[in-house]
């Protein structure tokens, strides 16, 4: 169980820290807003993933 829950957030910092290396430095605060709102759709989409393949 924490195992999986792990990978899925060391799969979170690994597509954060590679999307964000895409976003030019100068569109600093427009892009950090819209990463975060990406990250939070994954990460809600993972947890309902796991949440269910775990009996929630």
């Amino acid at each position: 169980m924490s195992s999986s829950s792990q990978n899925s957030a060391a799969a979170i910092r690994r597509i954060s820290s590679s999307v964000g290396n895409r976003i030019p430095s100068n569109s600093s605060s427009r892009g950090i807003a819209h990463l975060q709102r990406i990250v939070d759709l994954v990460t809600a989409q993972l947890r309902a993933a796991f949440g269910s393949g775990q009996g929630q």
